[in-house]
């Protein structure tokens, strides 16, 4: 890291066996990581007010027999401080947040690649990362290129169609959980193509002391991003901590 009186810091990181000058990204982390310090758990300056998580309140009690989460709960999960101030992840689980960084783009396109085709529709969702969710599900069941339903077999009803919706659940979360909320002007964004989905979420991948290269994904540590986002999710059991 160097320093000089009349500029701003300028810190240069390894990677595949150059030196490079560190991204404004890769400095916060770097700082972050030095003091043990997760970014969503940073306080906002706006105040918690309990009508304002009926997203996270539903989803709650649905998971957990009906029972809800107290304001002591909101504190020992990390979403409000000890002077009743959301953090970071507290936005983000707060109804209609104001976050500028949380949306989600949304389009469909007619062939396999995006080329020079027009897409064929495109949609911004705006919301708490529960309620991007779950858009994000019915954005994926509305489109044409995918059949969803299910057939009648003896007693049973067997889920058809071209994904599995706990598999959209599962990868949405993922997305909305692990990304960087510290990047702006970048969102997620869902590319809906006829023979498939791709999701892309804002981030680097966290490596401590490794470069990034590529391998198999059964390779790769698994480290998180968002601890405090990732714990509420656990709370709700819709995300398992391992």
């Amino acid at each position: 890291l160097l320093i000089n009186q009349n500029q701003n810091p300028i810190m240069y990181i390894r990677s595949q066996n150059s030196t490079v000058q560190a991204t404004i990204e890769e400095m916060q982390d770097a700082l972050m990581s030095t003091s043990n310090f997760e970014f969503d758990a940073s306080a906002t300056g706006i105040k918690y007010e309990k009508n304002n998580f009926s997203d996270l309140e539903q989803t709650y009690s649905s998971q957990n027999n009906g029972s809800f989460l107290t304001k002591r709960d909101f504190k020992s999960l990390n979403l409000i401080d000890n002077d009743d101030y959301l953090t970071i992840a507290g936005l983000l689980f707060m109804d209609k947040t104001p976050y500028k960084n949380a949306n989600v783009i949304c389009n469909t396109w007619p062939t396999n690649n995006k080329g020079t085709n027009d897409y064929v529709d495109s949609e911004t969702l705006t919301g708490s990362i529960l309620y991007l969710v779950e858009q994000m599900i019915n954005y994926v069941m509305s489109v044409d290129h995918y059949v969803f339903g299910g057939m009648v077999s003896g007693k049973y009803r067997k889920e058809i169609g071209s994904f599995s919706t706990r598999a959209l659940r599962e990868a949405f979360i993922n997305a909305v959980a692990h990304r960087d909320y510290k990047i702006n002007g970048n969102e997620i964004i869902l590319d809906c193509y006829p023979d498939r989905i791709e999701i892309t979420s804002p981030g680097r991948t966290l490596q401590k002391n490794e470069e990034t290269v590529c391998e198999k994904l059964s390779s790769v540590h698994s480290i998180r991003r968002n601890k405090t986002i990732c714990d509420a999710l656990v709370k709700c059991k819709l995300m398992e901590e391992k």
